[in-house]
C-alpha cells in the first residue's frame, strides 16, 4: 500500500501484508502481549489473517489501518501499531511490541506517529483506545501521547477503561 508507510526517528511503520501474518501470530500468543492484548487467549492464526485482511480494507476505506513496527537501525520487526474500527463506528487504536521492547518508549513514538496520520493524512475525527484496567504500562502510554480518559465500559464480561481524543483536542494539544 504504497503511501502509507510512516517512519520517525527510530521506527518504520508498514501497513501489514499477508507475508505479515506468521511474525504477527508468533507476537500475539506470546504470554505477555495476550495477557491484554488478546484477553489471554491463544488465538488461531486464521484470526490473524482476518485481522491482516481487514486492514488492507480499511486502508482502502478510510487510510488507516495495521502497521508493522521495525527499529530503522537494523530493520528488525519489533511489532503492530495501528487502527482498527469498532462498533459502532470508532477508530481504535492498538499496540503490541515484543517484550523485549517495552520500556523503551517505541510504543509511544509508534503510537504518536500512527495518531498524527490519522488525523493529518487521514482525516478522523475522533480515536479511542481501550485496555484493562491493571494494564497501567499501556494507560501510560494512552496519556503520554494525549489520549484522555472517556469511561469504563463491560464489554462482554470484559471490563475495560476507554480513552479518547477528538481532532479538536488533537489540534489544541499542538498549540501548547
Amino acid at each position: 500500500m504504497p503511501g502509507h508507510h510512516i517512519a520517525t526517528t527510530r521506527l518504520s511503520l508498514t501497513p501489514v501484508t499477508n507475508a505479515d501474518i506468521d511474525r504477527l501470530h508468533a507476537l500475539l500468543v506470546t504470554a505477555p502481549v495476550r495477557r491484554y492484548l488478546m484477553d489471554d487467549v491463544i488465538v488461531r492464526r486464521e484470526l490473524i489473517a482476518e485481522r491482516v485482511a481487514s486492514s488492507v480494507g480499511l486502508f482502502a476505506d478510510m487510510g488507516v489501518g495495521l502497521w508493522t513496527v521495525a527499529r530503522t537501525s537494523d530493520r528488525e520487526f519489533i511489532g503492530l501499531c495501528g487502527f482498527h474500527r469498532q462498533p459502532p463506528s470508532k477508530t481504535e487504536l492498538i499496540y503490541a511490541l515484543e517484550h523485549r521492547y517495552w520500556h523503551f518508549g517505541y510504543a509511544t513514538e509508534a503510537a504518536v506517529a500512527a495518531m498524527t496520520y490519522a488525523f493529518d493524512v487521514a482525516g478522523q475525527d475522533e480515536v479511542i483506545a481501550r485496555c484493562d484496567p491493571p494494564n497501567t504500562d499501556s494507560q501510560q502510554v494512552m496519556r503520554r501521547i494525549g489520549l484522555k480518559y472517556r469511561e469504563q465500559i463491560n464489554d462482554d464480561g470484559i471490563i475495560l477503561d476507554v480513552f479518547g481524543l477528538t481532532r479538536e483536542e488533537f489540534e489544541a494539544s499542538r498549540t501548547t
